[in-house]
Parts: structure tokens; sequence; C-alpha cells
């Protein structure tokens, strides 16, 4: 999608990523040959650190959640000591975003860490899966979440929009289009919607698709049930 807005406008994008907890602590500078997926290093006055869940700091390209400090940051959530203790500790707050970090210091973003699919013990990030739909020539819009399920954990269901116009592709089209780009982390079912839910920012409304179809989990678990160990 980058790419298809620069050649339509001559002008490549540059991503950034910001938070009203914290402001805009990274993003890729003005001059700078932008790298598509990229939000760019940390911003002055920023601190940036990943750390894994227990709390120690990642390694170089090793995923792990942002943590940011910054005389920038809030002093808390109005009204609600317990997620002012849960995210902001020491100076310093827990994004709850996935990244990772190049050896020139930019920051890739990964997923939410709420958000993310465990899908046999492997992460699987929405918008990696959603990415790959909507390069398919009929896909205007997708929206991924997890379906929980006894024997992987959760399976990938994606939803999508088309395009006015388009020719409805099958799904079984679909998800091969996915898995030549991303491999095991392909939907194993996908909904053809009427419209997508969006929420206040405009984006995918991910809790809206998880009550969408309150049947999918019942359906999930009735097919696996069946399924071998071991099988996609």
């Amino acid at each position: 999608m980058q790419q298809e807005f620069a050649k339509a406008v001559g002008v490549p994008l540059h991503e950034l990523y910001g938070m009203s907890e914290l402001g805009v602590p990274a993003v890729t500078p003005a001059g700078v040959t932008p790298l598509p997926g990229s939000i760019g290093p940390a911003c002055p006055a920023y601190a940036l650190e990943l750390r894994r869940t227990d709390g120690s700091p990642c390694g170089p390209e090793e995923a792990g959640e942002l943590w940011v400090s910054s005389a920038a940051l809030m002093r808390g959530y109005w009204g609600d000591p317990q997620a002012t203790a849960a995210f902001l500790q020491q100076g310093w707050l827990n994004t709850g975003d996935v990244m990772r970090r190049d050896a020139d210091g930019w920051l890739w973003f990964e997923g939410r860490r709420k958000q993310m699919i465990i899908h046999r013990c492997c992460n699987i990030c929405p918008q990696d899966v959603e990415d790959a739909l909507m390069t398919h020539p009929s896909v205007d819009l997708a929206g991924v979440i997890g379906i929980p399920d006894p024997v992987n954990g959760e399976n990938v269901w994606a939803y999508v929009t088309l395009r006015p116009g388009s020719t409805p592709p099958g799904e079984a089209e679909l998800i091969a289009h996915a898995a030549a780009l991303i491999g095991v982390r392909a939907p194993r079912e996908v909904r053809v919607l009427a419209s997508m839910p969006l929420n206040a920012t405009g984006k995918v409304d991910r809790q809206a698709l998880q009550r969408l179809e309150p049947l999918a989990s019942a359906e999930a678990t009735d097919r696996s049930r069946g399924a071998i160990p071991g099988g996609a």
C-alpha cells in the first residue's frame, strides 16, 4: 500500500509511532529515505527499551514489548489507579506493542501483545495477515482475529470486503494467495463481508469482528475434534 501511494502521488510515506499517553517517540526523519514497514528510530528526548515478558532486555533483532520513558509521559489514567499502576512503572510506560530494533536502531512494529494470535506456539500478528490479503486485487479491506481452538490454541480467521466491480474470489483462492506470501500464518477461514466494522479512528475494529460471528469458536472446535494433530 505504501508503494502504491508513493507511485500515485510521487511522495513517499514517512511512518511514525505515537500514543496519547506519551506523544510521538519514534518517526522516520525528514530528508531520510523511509524503510517501508519501519516507524523509524527514537525521537530526541525519548528513551525506548524492548523488554521480554519477564522484564529483561531484548537482544538485537529480538521482538519484545516497547517501554518508553520521557518527560512527555502522562501522569496516569484519570480515575483509574489500577490501570496506571499496570502500565506506568518507575517512569516507564508499557505500550503493549511488540517491536524489534534493527542494527541501525530503526524500530519495526510486530503487533499488539493482546492481539497476537497464538497458533501452535507461533505468534502471528494480525496485521501481517491483513497486509497479505490486501495485496489480492479483489480485496479492499481485511480484518484478522484468532478463534480459540482446542488443538491449535487459536486459528487464524479473516474477514474481507471486496473492491467494487471486482471478480469475487473463492475462499481457497484467498487462502492460497496469503499462504504464498506468509506461509503457515495464512488464515484457515476467510469470510466476505458487505462492509468492514471500523473504530472511531477508521481502523478495522477487531473486537467487533470477534462479536460478529459468535458461533465461530464453536465451529472451529467442532472441526478440530476431527482434526489430525500436527495437520495444517
